[in-house]
């Protein structure tokens, strides 16, 4: 009779160490999905100046844009752009900008500053405005 006893024992033991092991296991599996599917925000940044090509930086913003693991595009103005008029900032905002939404897939921001030439940036002040929208800044760092 006491062999009955200890096979009962040794199989509810069995049981209740299996259950526990699996919970175990089912707590730590849905742990590791979890964290499997998160998956980590990719910045990249592409730097241009005036020098710079209008087509390489498109080039670089659709590449950037169509790599899945690439949340956000800065886009960083860099150099002297001081020799930029009026018209120039009405074409940077009406036709470059356009064209790097296109690109990117409106992955892009902006960074950095414009330091147009004084005074032509006020002569055109929605092209300002929607430049300075994008992230970018004008005229911020003249030394006073």
């Amino acid at each position: 009779m006491g062999n009955k006893v200890f096979n009962f024992w040794g199989k509810t033991f069995a049981v209740a160490l299996a259950a526990v092991i699996a919970a175990f296991s089912l707590a730590s599996c849905s742990d590791d999905d979890e964290e499997d599917t998160k998956k980590e925000e990719v910045t990249k940044a592409v730097e241009f100046a005036p020098e710079s090509s209008a087509e390489s930086l498109l080039e670089e913003l659709r590449i950037f844009a169509n790599d899945s693991t690439v949340e956000k595009i800065v886009c960083k103005a860099t150099g002297d752009w001081s020799s930029y008029n009026s018209e120039s900032v009405t074409f940077f905002y009406r036709n470059v900008i356009p064209d790097m939404d296109e690109a990117a897939k409106g992955k892009w921001i902006g960074e950095g500053d414009l330091n147009y030439k004084l005074g032509e940036a006020s002569k055109v002040p929605d092209d300002s405005i929607g430049i300075v929208k994008r992230g970018f800044t004008i005229n911020a760092n003249l030394k006073k």
